[in-house]
């Protein structure tokens, strides 16, 4: 007898440069190519959008980055809001699992942006969202 368990497949980064928008109540988020090595010159992001009057958690399942002094070059930054003009929630980088982010207003939206820089490749990350009424 042969039993399927299906996987969530991750929404992931392309070096396209492509903002992936994610509007369910929970999703996956990955870099390019996880868990593969991701590509050198990737500039690109998830826009989390969800009903209003909820809070978006993000939690890291997986986190291998280049590390570097102050995340200056590989890095995950999550945003609070629509776009990296919000207010940071935490930049991060390195193989230190992060902590979990959550938005602080109820609006329902989160903006997650990976870099690489042009120097050395690692696995990337993987990581999960969810929302709630708070």
């Amino acid at each position: 007898m042969l039993i399927l368990i299906l996987v969530p497949i991750p929404a992931a980064c392309s070096s396209s440069g492509k903002t992936k928008y994610m509007n369910k109540a929970t999703g996956i988020i990955a870099s390019e190519g996880f868990p593969n090595n991701y590509s050198n010159n990737v500039d690109c992001g998830f826009a989390i959008w969800v009903t209003k009057a909820e809070r978006v958690t993000l939690s890291f399942d997986f986190f291998n980055l280049e590390p570097s002094h102050n995340c200056s070059s590989d890095y995950v930054e999550v945003f609070d809001g629509m776009g990296s003009d919000g207010p940071s929630l935490g930049r991060f980088c390195g193989n230190t699992l992060p902590p979990t982010v959550e938005t602080t207003t109820n609006f329902g939206h989160m903006f997650v942006r990976f870099i690489s820089n042009g120097v050395g490749q690692y696995p990337g990350f993987k990581a999960s969202y969810k929302t709630s009424c708070k």
